[in-house]
C-alpha cells in the first residue's frame, strides 16, 4: 500500500530505523564532511536522483525531499552555518551517549551489592539529609551513629537541568527551520538564484501545445524603460516534446529536447546592440550543452552552459547586433546536447547595451 512507502529509504537507501535523517546523512556524506565540491556534487547528485520521480505515481511525494535536499545544500555550504549545524550535531551525538551510560548505570544500581559471594545484602542506609533549623543559621546535618558499612557505591551521575531551549534535539530542529526560512526567502523574491523549481515547487505540465504556430503571432513592444520582456505564454513552440509548465506560480518552457525551439516576435525603435538576458535552470546532465541565439537570419550566438544550477534558476547574458528598427524574430534552440534537456526557460529580456 502507498501508505507503507517510504521516499526515504526506497528513492536515497536511509535506513528507517536511525531516525530522522540530519544534512549529511540527506546527502549520502559522513558526518561533518568539509569539502566543498563534495558536498555540491552530492546535493546535485540526490536533487537528479529524486526529479526521476517527479512524474511519476509518486510525484507529490518528491517535493518535501526537493526541499529538504535545497536546505541541507544551503545550509553545508555556508561556512557560518555549518560550524553552528556542526556543533548542534556533535552535541546530539554526545548526549545521546551520556543517556545511554545513565541507564546502564541505573541497571547496575537495582541490584544491591554482595559480600563474599552470597546472597545480596541489604542496601546501605540513605545519606543524612540536611537541615535548616532556621533562616539565620547555617545548614546542619543530623549526627549519625558511627557504624561499619559496606564500601559505599559510586552515585548516579547526575545531570544538572538544562533549559528547554538548550535542548540538542530542540536546537537541530530551530536550525532547520532557519535554513527553511531562508530558503524560502531566497526563492520568494526572486534575486539571480530565485524560485527553485526543485526545492520550493513541484513542476506542473500545462497541457502541450497542438499547433505549434500561433494563429494570431504576438508582437511584443519595449515598455517604459526600453525594455523587451518574451514570456514563456506567448512563444511560438517548435518540436515533439517541448511544453508550457509552471513553477512557483510562473510559466516556464520545459521538455526541451534537441530537436526543440523557441521563438518570439518583437519591436525595436532603433538599432544598435542588445542584451539578452535568460532566466534558466539547469541541472548536472545539461552541462556543456551549447545552444543558438539567433536573431531573424542573421549568424548565431553559441552561449555554453558551464555548470549546473541545481534547480535554481539563473541569469545568464549574450549580446547581439540589430541593424535595423522595426519587427525581428528571437530563436533559440539547441546545438549541441549532452543530456536528454536543455534547460527549464523562465524568461527572456531584450535591452540596449548600457541601459541596464
Amino acid at each position: 500500500m502507498d501508505a507503507d512507502f517510504d521516499p526515504y529509504q526506497e528513492w536515497l537507501g536511509i535506513d528507517p530505523n536511525n531516525g530522522p535523517p540530519n544534512h549529511y546523512q540527506l546527502l549520502g556524506l559522513n558526518n561533518f564532511e568539509s569539502d566543498a565540491q563534495a558536498i555540491r556534487d552530492a546535493a546535485d547528485h540526490r536533487m537528479s536522483q529524486i526529479r526521476r520521480f517527479q512524474t511519476g505515481p509518486r510525484g507529490m511525494r518528491t517535493q518535501r525531499i526537493l526541499n529538504e535536499l535545497a536546505a541541507a545544500k544551503l545550509c553545508l555550504l555556508d561556512v557560518r552555518m555549518k560550524v553552528t549545524y556542526d556543533a548542534v550535531i556533535q552535541g546530539q551525538t554526545s548526549a545521546l551517549r551520556d543517556r545511554d551510560l545513565d541507564e546502564r548505570w541505573h541497571a547496575d544500581e537495582l541490584l544491591p551489592p554482595t559480600v563474599g559471594g552470597g546472597e545480596p545484602t541489604a542496601a546501605p542506609p540513605p545519606p543524612p539529609v540536611a537541615t535548616k533549623p532556621n533562616d539565620s543559621g547555617p545548614i546542619v546535618a543530623p549526627a549519625i551513629d558511627a557504624e561499619p558499612r559496606l564500601p559505599a557505591r559510586k552515585p548516579a551521575k547526575v545531570h544538572p537541568p538544562t533549559s528547554w531551549w538548550k535542548h540538542p534535539i530542540v536546537m537541530v530542529v530551530a536550525a532547520t527551520l532557519v535554513v527553511a526560512v531562508i530558503v524560502f526567502m531566497i526563492t520568494s523574491f526572486g534575486s539571480t538564484t530565485s524560485d527553485d523549481p526543485s526545492a520550493k515547487n513541484t513542476m506542473k505540465k500545462k497541457p502541450p501545445v497542438k499547433n505549434k504556430q500561433n494563429t494570431q503571432t504576438v508582437v511584443v513592444r519595449a515598455d517604459s524603460d526600453g525594455k523587451i520582456l518574451l514570456e514563456p505564454k506567448i512563444a511560438t513552440l517548435h518540436g515533439e516534446n517541448i511544453a508550457l509548465g509552471s513553477v512557483a506560480n510562473n510559466d516556464v518552457i520545459t521538455d526541451w529536447g534537441k530537436d526543440a525551439s523557441v521563438s518570439w516576435d518583437f519591436e525595436t525603435e532603433k538599432p544598435g546592440f542588445f542584451n539578452v538576458e535568460m532566466t534558466y535552470s539547469t541541472t548536472a546532465s545539461s552541462v556543456d550543452s551549447v545552444f543558438e541565439v539567433q536573431i531573424d537570419d542573421g549568424q548565431p550566438k553559441l552561449p555554453r552552459i558551464r555548470e549546473s544550477t541545481g534547480g535554481l534558476f539563473v541569469k545568464d547574458y549574450t549580446i547581439i547586433q540589430i541593424k535595423k528598427r522595426g519587427r525581428h524574430r528571437l530563436t533559440i534552440r539547441p546545438k549541441e546536447m549532452t543530456g536528454e534537456y536543455l534547460m527549464t526557460l523562465r524568461s527572456v529580456r531584450i535591452f540596449k547595451v548600457g541601459s541596464d
